[in-house]
């Protein structure tokens, strides 16, 4: 009788026994699946989304002063896209003269952040009427963006830190939103 317990106790080893790979066998493949869904949610994670909420939140007053500064100069903006060149027009009409030696164009994609681009815009010389802007691209733009129009002007010393010292503020703001592949021009307005 002991013979036989003792047969019935050496019999498979462990990996060879099915009630071993009944349990393990799922654990380990969460176990993968976990890991695999990690690896992507960290490699793929949202980029839309500001860190800095306390500076974005103080400075919603200011781009409201920007929009409001831009309705009372009357200012509208039609900004063009030559894709063989590779530059950037932009023409400034406004109510009231408006004097702004360099302006920002922003581009900014819906989706990512990667595909944002930003362009200083310099006033060419001899154009009175309508203030008439180009920048260079240094690449095609191509696909949906936002555009935003500014003027930034130097922030009052109240605003200045030791972390920013020379602070800008947005003066006005124009903006938009343009379809490259759809056409190459768009009007921008407060």
């Amino acid at each position: 009788m002991s013979n036989m317990n003792n047969a019935q106790t050496e019999g498979k080893p462990w990996y060879k026994e099915f009630w071993g790979w009944f349990v393990f066998a799922p654990l380990i493949f969460i176990a993968c699946v976990c890991s695999v869904l990690l690896t992507v949610a960290y490699s793929l994670k949202d980029d839309v989304v500001t860190d800095d909420y306390y500076k974005k939140g103080r400075m919603i007053n200011n781009t409201f002063a920007a929009t409001r500064a831009a309705q009372d100069l009357g200012l509208t903006a039609m900004v063009a896209i030559d894709a063989t060149a590779e530059n950037i027009t932009v023409s400034l009409n406004a109510t009231s003269p408006v004097f702004a030696p360099e302006i920002t164009l922003i581009f900014s994609h819906p989706m990512e952040s990667g595909l944002d681009k930003k362009y200083k815009l310099v006033r060419q010389p001899g154009s009175n009427e309508t203030a008439v802007y180009t920048a260079a691209t240094e690449a095609p733009i191509k696909g949906r963006h936002y555009l935003q129009l500014s003027y930034y002007v130097d922030a009052p010393k109240a605003m200045r830190t030791e972390e920013d010292p020379d602070p800008k503020v947005e003066a006005w703001r124009v903006v938009g939103e343009l379809d490259v592949s759809a056409n190459a021009t768009v009007t921008l307005t407060p």
